[in-house]
């Protein structure tokens, strides 16, 4: 058997992950905004910030594809993970921590707040992001 460049179980994750992604754009995946704050700098106007004196000021990304779905009295947005990569090498930042400090998602024109998020992981790589939220 030949030695392949990349563990087995690496290249398998890698191609599920490029799976999930043809499927979610072959379910029609739409684009979702992701709004984040600058990384954090002091300005030394903190005290301003807080009593909502001074706005921090927030980045932008733009995400898909991204499969929508009503659940309960919310949303469920699934992503796959290749989707995030671009964004997380530009921010240095692991996927957990770009949701975490998302502030909100805007989703066809509609502000929503994130509940709580989660990935599905195979052969140790996440291929597929769930994250609920609601308005």
């Amino acid at each position: 058997m030949s030695e392949f460049p990349i563990p087995l179980n690496s290249a398998r994750g890698l191609a599920l992950a490029r799976a999930c992604e043809s499927m979610l754009r072959a379910a029609g995946g739409e684009e979702v905004v992701f709004r984040l704050p600058f990384p954090v700098m002091d300005s030394g106007n903190s005290t301003r910030r807080e009593l909502a004196l001074e706005l921090a000021a927030e980045e932008e990304f733009s995400v898909s594809p991204v499969l929508v779905q009503t659940k309960g009295t919310g949303l469920e947005l699934l992503l796959p993970s290749k989707s995030l990569e671009p964004h997380l090498r530009a921010r240095g930042q692991t996927a957990d921590e770009f949701l975490g400090s998302a502030s909100c998602v805007v989703v066809q024109g509609r502000t929503l707040w994130i509940d709580s998020f989660g990935a599905e992981r195979f052969a140790g790589s996440a291929y597929l992001w769930r994250i609920s939220a609601h308005e």
